[in-house]
């Protein structure tokens, strides 16, 4: 099963309102309602998030400057259990980790992008 990724980039902690922003593959996912709402915003021209119009939640992006690397899902988009609980955890950016937050689970931690 692919992994939650716990990415610690300034981007996501800021989109987040916290220390990682929580993000599974977007492979097997769908817009089910509202896809006629869906805002992108490039984000300085590395990657593209996408928005619900009316309440900014972000839904899902990609990365634009690493062709390799797959559309993503925030976790806190998905309704009910679809992410799962027995995903492993991969910890990303953890270069731009904040000091006051602590890794406390297990996982792979990578600098920056995960090797593809």
């Amino acid at each position: 099963m692919p992994a939650v990724y716990k990415c610690y980039c300034a981007y996501c902690r800021k989109i987040s309102g916290g220390a990682f922003q929580a993000v599974v593959g977007a492979q097997g996912f769908e817009v089910t309602q509202g896809a006629d709402k869906v805002a992108p915003y490039n984000v300085s021209g590395t990657y593209v998030r996408n928005h619900c119009g009316t309440c900014h939640t972000f839904l899902w992006g990609q990365v634009t400057v690493a062709p390799g690397i797959p559309p993503y899902v925030a976790c806190g988009a998905v309704d009910g259990d679809a992410v799962g609980s027995e995903r492993p955890i991969e910890h990303l950016f953890v270069r731009s980790k904040v000091p006051w937050h602590a890794i406390g689970e297990a996982g792979t931690q990578h600098q920056a992008y995960p090797p593809m």
